[in-house]
């Protein structure tokens, strides 16, 4: 299991780096396609998916 976690250590650790930070944040996990956004208020929090094709 842990060799599962390995390619996605980098997405965690940016995401855990915005969590709770309250800044207003949005971080590109896949460049045009996916993306994780943090906001200014206590859990505004949410995935980013871009359907389809560009």
């Amino acid at each position: 299991m842990g060799r599962d976690r390995e390619p996605h250590q980098a997405e965690h650790e940016a995401v855990d780096r915005v969590v709770g930070r309250l800044s207003g944040t949005i971080s590109s996990c896949v460049p045009g396609r996916l993306a994780f956004y943090e906001g200014e208020d206590p859990k505004t929090r949410c995935p980013l998916v871009r359907a389809g094709g560009r």
